[in-house]
């Protein structure tokens, strides 16, 4: 029996579990290294949860926490915060459900993860690398990538609108089941299928830019070119375009000259 037990704690792995830390922002500065801004007072630690409400003081803050910090999660409430300074490491993606928010420092994805952003909500992802790993985009929110790095898919579920506008060296396919998705940087080898749930017999999807992506595969739903704000622009397709019986282009015309 001693045998076994010796061999049980040598195969099972320990598995850490991180605490959960709310922002209160009541410290004498907005440093996440400063015990006073959190509950329970402490810095937060690897592996934890991170959670900003809504009604929290200084939320205008700064991470000068250890550079590349692994947190599992971070979940914003509300209000209107602005994330700076050292980056992070995430593991189990990003939670929005309301405010208006910011992300300047950088964020690197450490697995396949998900963020979330409601009805009503905007987070802005200033930096954000995927390496090899999967992204998927959900909510009725929108969710904006300054420049995005990595290989891994990014996969647009929900009624929400997203956006990439600028990219070094991003590679990875997109696929949008659901909502808007805007391509405004130069990704030449990422390809592009929309998909889309019907409702009353009309494609819920839609995907545009005025950037450049590889091949475009509309199985159902719409392309089209022009911005989130914008029906005008040229988006450009480096590898071909597909459509099915169920895809459909929209563009916009203008001018006063008949035929012209």
């Amino acid at each position: 029996m001693r045998l076994i037990v010796i061999l049980l704690a040598v195969i099972v792995p320990s598995v850490a579990f991180g605490a959960t830390k709310t922002w209160t922002g009541a410290g004498a500065d907005a440093n996440w290294a400063t015990s006073a801004n959190w509950m329970p007072a402490g810095a937060p630690a690897a592996n934890d949860d991170l959670v900003f409400p809504a009604a929290a003081a200084q939320q205008s803050n700064n991470n000068n926490t250890l550079f590349f910090t692994t947190y599992r999660s971070i979940a914003v409430e509300g209000g209107v915060y602005t994330f700076a300074g050292n980056p992070i490491r995430l593991t189990n993606g990003m939670n929005v459900t309301g405010g208006t928010h910011t992300v300047n420092l950088a964020l690197t994805l450490s697995g396949a993860q998900t963020f979330t952003v409601a009805s009503g909500g905007t987070a802005t992802l200033v930096i954000l690398s995927i390496g090899s790993n999967a992204l998927t985009i959900d909510g009725a929110g929108i969710v904006g990538i300054g420049l995005i790095s990595g290989s891994g898919g990014v996969t647009k579920n929900g009624t929400g609108a997203g956006a990439i506008i600028a990219s070094t060296g991003f590679s990875g396919p997109i696929t949008i089941n659901n909502g808007i998705f805007v391509v405004d940087a130069n990704i030449p080898s990422s390809n592009v299928t929309v998909n889309s749930p019907t409702t009353g017999g009309f494609a819920l999807s839609r995907f545009g830019g005025t950037g450049t992506v590889g091949t475009v595969n509309v199985t159902q739903g719409a392309v089209s070119a022009g911005t989130l704000t914008s029906p005008t622009g040229v988006l450009n397709i480096s590898n071909g375009l597909t459509f099915t019986a169920n895809g459909l282009y929209a563009c916009k015309l203008s001018g006063t000259t008949p035929g012209a």
